[in-house]
């Protein structure tokens, strides 16, 4: 089993993109940082003023223009419904419903 999973910005943005549903504009990666301070050292005689910044969120962000940090949302999806049908072109499944008719038997429809 593995003990880290390292993803890239772009992948990063597409698991967002995707588990928001996002299915159109440029997205980026956002990151909002804190900033604090603390002595620190290995002991009470050797302190020194340090700054922590730690990492308070993470998300994406719409961006105007493409670069190394965005995604279109738009490819995402149609790339996603090729690899699933291994069709060049994407077509959503459907799935029939059970309806009862008058009768009260169940039938399929569309």
């Amino acid at each position: 089993m593995a003990k880290e999973i390292i993803v890239d910005f772009k992948e990063l943005a597409t698991l967002i993109a995707k588990a928001h549903g996002l299915r159109e504009g440029l997205w980026g990666i956002w990151v909002k940082f804190g900033v604090g301070a603390a002595n620190v050292g290995p002991d009470s005689e050797s302190l020194a003023p340090a700054a922590i910044i730690p990492v308070l969120e993470v998300g994406i962000q719409r961006f105007s223009e493409p670069s190394n940090l965005t995604i279109d949302a738009a490819e995402i999806w149609s790339d996603a419904a090729r690899e699933a049908t291994g069709s060049s072109r994407a077509r959503p499944k459907i799935k029939p419903k059970r309806v009862a008719s008058r009768r009260g038997a169940a039938r399929r429809t569309r």
